[in-house]
Parts: structure tokens; sequence; C-alpha cells
């Protein structure tokens, strides 16, 4: 992915290409392709939590399976198409992608206090490091970065204990 193809929707920087330099593995640690069913959205988060469990990454689990859920969530509701998730660890970050078929760019949106819905993408804004999207073949893909140095992961309840 190169600086033109990738459109940040933050002040966040994006990602650089994974580097493995602890004891922790370097590369996939899940992916998997989801209906657009609302029961995908809690296969998906179990999945992504026992996997980061089983490759030493619990420091990130639970922003992680959270910020999973919110463009889980955003595939089923706005693009009824299947959605690609595809997870890559490095020794201090975590980098979650979900890619669906839809070529509709994600909407970094503030609704109203008594809105109902809109918040997903504020949330994945707050709990990711870093967040952006890019075209890809006949959709696009939203990604979210976890670094094991950033200020979220120092504050984060529990710190990468199991919660």
């Amino acid at each position: 992915m190169t600086n033109e193809e990738t459109i940040s929707m933050s002040r966040k920087p994006r990602p650089v290409a994974i580097q493995s330099a602890g004891t922790a593995p370097a590369g996939d640690v899940l992916h998997l392709n989801y209906p657009p069913q609302v029961t995908a959205v809690a296969e998906a988060r179990a999945a992504l939590g026992q996997a980061l469990d089983r490759t030493g990454h619990r420091l990130y689990r639970e922003r992680a399976r959270l910020v999973l859920d919110e463009l889980l969530w955003n595939v089923v509701v706005h693009t009824s198409t299947e959605a690609d998730v595809r997870v890559v660890a490095g020794a201090m970050h975590v980098l979650v992608e979900v890619a669906d078929g839809s070529q509709k760019p994600p909407l970094l949106e503030r609704p109203p206090p008594d809105a109902h819905a809109g918040r997903g993408l504020l949330i994945v804004d707050e709990l990711a490091d870093a967040w952006g999207w890019s075209h890809r073949d006949a959709g696009k893909v939203v990604w979210a970065r976890f670094d094991e140095r950033s200020w979220r992961s120092a504050q984060w309840p529990g710190n990468g204990q199991i919660l």
C-alpha cells in the first residue's frame, strides 16, 4: 500500500511494514471470511480474541476486539457484502484489516447526542493508534493499528490482562 493508495481518516500516522523485533511471531494471526450477517460479528470477535491470546498479543486484545466489532458492523449495515478479516501481528503492534465489496468510503461522523447510531468510527478513532482505508480490488479495506508503546496501550484497563 503506497501513500497515494491510502486515504487516512484521522490525524494519526498510517502503518508501516510489519517487522518483528521481539519474541512474538510476526505475520498473519487470523485471516477469515464472513458473510454479511449479524452472527458474524460475534464469531469474528471471539476468533480474534483467541488468536491474540494464542500468539501472545494480549495487550491488544480488548481494543482490537472492540474495533473489529465496529468495522464488521459497518460491513453488515452499510455494504451487505462479505467481509474479509485479516489480522497481522508484529512484535510491538497488531494490524486489523476488514475488506468488503463496497467502493463507498467510510465516513467519520459526529452525530448529535440523541442519535441512536453513527458512532462506530468515532469509537475506532479513539481506540486505535492509527486507522484509515484504501481501495482494494472491487471494494475497500479499512484498517486499524494498535501499538505497544502508545499511550492507549499503557492506559487501557487491564493493560493486556484478559478482562
